[in-house]
């Protein structure tokens, strides 16, 4: 719920901002074709007055002036800003000279203004030096470049809700995908909390219970031999479940924090089957070791050796009485391997994706799941994982069931 939430929230926000920015790159490029279309038209009055009034006005004075016809309205004036001449309809702008102007055209400056004169009709008016008696000024009607820019403008208007519905939807999908890891986060703890919880509320309910039932009446020192004993089960379970928490809340987030050394990984197998005997010797299982040399690799010995228990202890449990866990290492240019493989009965091909999923457990032979928390499989991966390793599964037709581990040298 809150996830979502901060989802809506982001997602406006995004929208809002690229709608913002949106509008102001339109602004800027809107900014820039004002400053273009007068630079070009600057330009071209510019011209206008190096190529055609000036050398005319030279040449023939007023009256030369007086017999040019063109778009734009030339006028002469004298310093008090008096029309004193001009092309041959320029008498038609009669608007009154701007004083500061005709003192920096008179200086011998080349000066613009843009003027609004009547509803609708701009002009870009130059005034520019001809001798020490006349300055020149020069109107060119800029509706035209105005009307450019107004629809322009328009299209933009026109532009923002389809902006808008765009800037959302893309809003959306850009959040949805930056916070993917963390939903997905999010969703791991959200199970991960409800597992421990249920897992954790199993064994002391079970503890608190026999403990009550112990208290009722008094009984034999058998029966609280039982209790005592099943309690301490319990609690090595509620212990186990603890002793993995932190491995798991840090399983979807960072690799392990590793003290990495150079490991025999033939000294922890051989440890870890010694210590599995008595376990092994109880079902009838044997373990077959392959003839395996010194297995050197660059690992945390600690995190190696619980991520091997765990698949030994896995494969105790899965194995069929009477059966034979086999052991093998090999290595390449690149890693090494550990393969421990065993038969078993009822572990379907369908139920390997489901074997790294934390709190999953087989049913094995029977229809009740086997006991356990379901996580040494999910566990041995994350250490396996954060020494940049990988562990792969495998199952034949004839149910052998195959755990590789490579690591690298």
């Amino acid at each position: 719920m809150m996830l979502n939430l901060i989802k809506k929230r982001l997602t406006i926000m995004f929208t809002l901002i690229i709608v913002l920015v949106n509008i102001l790159f339109m602004a800027i490029i809107s900014l820039y074709i004002h400053i273009s279309l007068l630079t070009v038209c600057k330009g071209h009055i510019k011209e206008d007055i190096e190529n055609e009034f000036i050398p005319n006005y030279r040449l023939g004075g007023m009256e030369r002036l007086a017999q040019i016809y063109d778009e734009d309205y030339l006028q002469v004036l004298n310093k008090k800003g008096d029309i004193v001449g001009g092309t041959m309809h320029s008498e038609k702008f009669t608007m009154k000279a701007d004083s500061e102007l005709l003192i920096k055209a008179f200086s011998g400056e080349t000066v613009f203004q843009s003027l609004e004169i009547e509803a609708n009709k701009h002009y870009l008016i130059s005034y520019f030096p001809l001798d020490k008696n006349y300055a020149g000024r020069i109107m060119m009607q800029t509706n035209i470049t105005r009307l450019f820019e107004y629809n322009f403008l328009k299209l933009i208007l026109i532009s923002l809700p389809g902006m808008l519905i765009l800037s959302y939807f893309v809003s959306r999908l850009l959040v949805n995908y930056s916070m993917k890891p963390a939903v997905e986060v999010c969703e791991f703890q959200d199970h991960f909390m409800s597992n421990i919880s249920h897992e954790l509320r199993s064994p002391l309910a079970s503890i608190r219970g026999n403990l009550e039932i112990s208290l009722r009446k008094d009984r034999p020192v058998d029966e609280y031999k039982e209790v005592i004993k099943t309690s301490l089960k319990e609690t090595d379970r509620a212990i186990d479940l603890l002793r993995n928490m932190h491995l798991l809340a840090s399983s979807n987030l960072k690799p392990l924090e590793l003290l990495k050394d150079h490991v025999d990984l033939r000294m922890i197998i051989m440890e870890l089957l010694n210590s599995y005997k008595s376990k092994a010797d109880s079902k009838g299982i044997s373990f077959e070791v392959a003839d395996i040399s010194d297995v050197i690799c660059i690992c945390d010995e600690s995190l190696i050796k619980r991520a091997i228990e765990n698949l030994l202890d896995n494969s105790l449990k899965y194995a069929q009485e009477g059966g034979v866990i086999k052991i093998n290492t090999s290595k390449d240019s690149k890693n090494t391997y550990l393969t421990i493989s065993n038969k078993c009965r009822g572990l379907g091909k369908e139920e390997i994706q489901h074997l790294f999923e934390p709190f999953y457990r087989g049913k094995g032979h029977s229809d009740k799941p086997i006991e356990g928390q379901g996580l040494g499989l999910y566990i041995a991966r994350h250490i396996i994982r954060s020494h940049n390793g990988d562990i792969t599964i495998n199952i034949t037709d004839d149910n052998v069931f195959s755990v590789i581990i490579s690591l690298p040298q």
